[in-house]
């Protein structure tokens, strides 16, 4: 990097290979339980989804190898290696997987307000379950460059 580049990301910092806590499951699957079902349904094959389940690691790398390898590094990568300018975790800790495949589905004037709903429980969720993405401007430490 040149001095004075600005380096900027904006990723998913959760856990690696989506191994996602107990907790969270529990949370993304209870919401489940409460939509109508034609909101919930695959928007491409119309299947009707009832869990989100965890896949092995080994699962998410047959899928992409590339996938999360080290997705819960990132932040304290960056920590270490720039300055934070500015960090902004902004959530997807339920959304990411729960509209995962659904979110076409809220695109209706019966949708929006279940869409909303969804918006305010992660916002109410994330004190306790923290934030799987993040946007970071970082620069070079003093003296590097």
């Amino acid at each position: 990097m040149k001095p004075n580049a600005v380096f900027i990301f904006d990723e998913y910092v959760g856990p690696r290979r989506f191994q996602w806590g107990d907790r969270q499951l529990q949370c993304i699957n209870g919401i489940i339980d409460l939509l109508p079902s034609k909101l919930n349904k695959d928007v491409q094959t119309g299947k009707l989804r009832d869990r989100v389940t965890r896949y092995t690691p080994e699962q998410v790398a047959e899928v992409d190898p590339s996938e999360a390898i080290r997705s819960d590094e990132i932040i304290s990568l960056a920590v270490r290696n720039f300055r934070v300018g500015e960090e902004r975790p902004y959530g997807g800790t339920i959304l990411h997987m729960l509209l995962h495949m659904t979110a076409g589905n809220f695109l209706t004037e019966e949708g929006r307000p279940w869409l909303e709903l969804l918006f305010e429980l992660e916002d109410l969720l994330l004190p306790d379950l923290g934030s799987d993405f993040t946007t970071m401007i970082c620069l070079l430490p003093d003296g590097h460059g």
